[in-house]
């Protein structure tokens, strides 16, 4: 019933932050992906995060994303990433976060 009043998926993601105890930005987001809500939001993980580092010279501290302004600041520059591999955010963030995982085992990180 919640998500019903809600009018985009940041908004949705913000009634979760703020009225679900535990959830930051990153939970709420990957809560509304699973459910099937929306594929537009990134869930910043530490692999994600070491991507974009890499990637794009951004290094946002893990601690700041939990404030959701400064989550959503991070959050665009990840979707120009997915916009330029042409394809929707939450695809990307799943294969980036698998790619990632799989290539800081195979490095030793």
């Amino acid at each position: 019933k919640m998500m019903i009043s809600c009018g985009s998926a940041k908004e949705a993601r913000e009634l979760l932050v703020k009225n679900v105890w535990g959830f930051g930005p990153k939970q709420a987001s990957l809560f509304l992906r699973r459910v099937g809500y929306c594929a537009e939001l990134a869930a910043l993980d530490t692999h994600i995060l070491d991507y974009l580092r890499l990637a794009r010279g951004i290094d946002p501290k893990p601690s700041a994303l939990s404030r959701l302004a400064s989550y959503e600041r991070v959050e665009k520059e990840f979707q120009r990433v997915a916009s330029d591999f042409g394809h929707p955010v939450g695809c990307v963030d799943l294969a980036m976060w698998v790619t990632m995982r799989v290539a800081k085992r195979e490095a030793g990180w």
